[in-house]
């Protein structure tokens, strides 16, 4: 009686379970995967956002399907301030990048076909594109010597196929933390329009480069038709708010023809929240000191993690240009699961295995950055200690007790 778009087995996975069980018992525990800015002491402060929401306008509605062209306005200035020109009829406005997500797939797609997304990267694009009733197809990134992962756009191009109808790219990726270069993306682009395809392009971390570091210059080619994403989640640290948008460019026959379209598809959802909307006019251009808070959160923690994983350490940090996240790579042979499962039990820290990313190896973990500084820092230590203690020790490979092996997804 239900969808097969839905996996029939739902049970979690023994992480998710131990997970679970601790919590049920109230456990403390450090947890340093959360991605949820208000919870983490960030944000817009309680003051800044109950003064955005009192614009006399938010007792009245007006069902635009693109969204109030005076909160469209306010985002276009701010890809205006990232070089970018941008038109309010370029944006449309949703309820969140993933309703984002739904939209598009059903702009570009019917049931069946299939949409490229990056490997490794955020789990949710599986889900999202499965839920549409069309097949996810994985592309892998190639990792190059100094860890970081770029583009293959061999491995993109031999991804293509006859049912192909977009592609998903991430910048800077989740969780790798990587930007897109100009080249790659002008790369990406090109082999989407000689595939009559489109590219969709998420840059919700994109205002978090890591310290030191100049994120690459903003592109906006012609070629074929590209949707940027993004949203007040991230770019003001205000997930509550439940506003994403999406930015429409490349050759202008294609754009005007999938706004008509998307302007269809986004009237059957009626507009997104209009208390949500006139809070962003408020809070966009007031976004500078909320992101400077948030950077200076990823920076401390930053510089803690490479503390604890610097030299002689038996974990080592991949190189990361921007986002929220840090990927540790663990001691050769070490199993992130079982690692991951150890740290929750027995020391009370919850981190994220890198196979929940799709990653191609199994030695390799992803930590918060925007977690509480205090709370990182002792985390860092505790997942420092385990490793080496399990490193010394040679039992990398060893099990929890108690609990079976799977790979089940959380």
């Amino acid at each position: 009686m239900f969808s097969s778009r839905l996996d029939p087995d739902l049970t979690p996975g023994r992480f998710q379970r131990a997970l679970d069980e601790l919590r049920a018992a109230d456990t403390p525990l450090i947890d340093l995967t959360s991605g949820n800015p208000p919870a983490c002491g960030l944000g817009p402060e309680a003051g800044v956002l109950a003064q955005a929401l009192t614009a006399p306008a938010v007792a009245e509605y007006h069902p635009e399907p693109r969204g109030l062209l005076s909160t469209r306005q306010a985002v276009a200035a701010y890809y205006a301030d990232r070089a970018l020109p941008t038109l309010p009829e370029q944006i449309f406005l949703s309820a969140s990048t993933s309703q984002a997500y739904a939209e598009l797939i059903k702009l570009f797609a019917d049931p069946g076909s299939e949409i490229l997304v990056p490997q490794p990267s955020y789990p949710l694009f599986d889900m999202l594109v499965t839920l549409e009733g069309c097949r996810p197809v994985p592309f892998p990134s190639m990792r190059v010597a100094d860890g970081r992962w770029r583009l293959d756009e061999a491995a993109l191009e031999g991804a293509f196929s006859a049912r192909t109808r977009a592609v998903i790219l991430v910048s800077p990726n989740n969780p790798t933390g990587i930007y897109l270069a100009p080249a790659e993306q002008a790369a990406a682009q090109r082999l989407c329009a000689e595939h009559g395809c489109a590219l969709i392009l998420d840059e919700v971390f994109f205002d978090y480069p890591a310290e030191g570091f100049a994120y690459p210059r903003t592109v906006d080619e012609g070629a074929g038709l590209c949707v940027r994403l993004s949203g007040l989640s991230k770019v003001i640290g205000a997930p509550q708010l439940k506003l994403g948008w999406m930015r429409l460019s490349g050759e202008q026959a294609r754009v005007h023809a999938a706004c008509e379209r998307l302007e269809f598809i986004a009237d059957t959802y009626l507009s997104a929240s209009t208390p949500a909307q006139l809070a962003a006019e408020a809070l966009l251009p007031r976004r500078s000191p909320i992101q400077a808070r948030i950077r200076e959160r990823l920076h401390v923690n930053q510089h803690v993690a490479e503390q604890s994983f610097g030299r002689g350490s038996a974990a080592r940090l991949l190189p990361r240009e921007g986002g929220w996240y840090l990927v540790l790579r663990l001691p050769e042979d070490e199993d992130d699961e079982d690692l991951a499962c150890r740290l929750l039990i027995d020391d009370h820290v919850v981190v994220q295995p890198g196979f929940f990313f799709g990653f191609p190896e199994g030695e390799l973990v992803v930590l918060s950055l925007i977690t509480p500084a205090d709370e990182f820092a002792e985390g860092v230590r505790r997942v420092a200690r385990r490793i080496t203690a399990r490193a010394d020790a040679g039992d990398g490979g060893l099990q929890p007790p108690g609990i079976a092996r799977d790979r089940q997804s959380a």
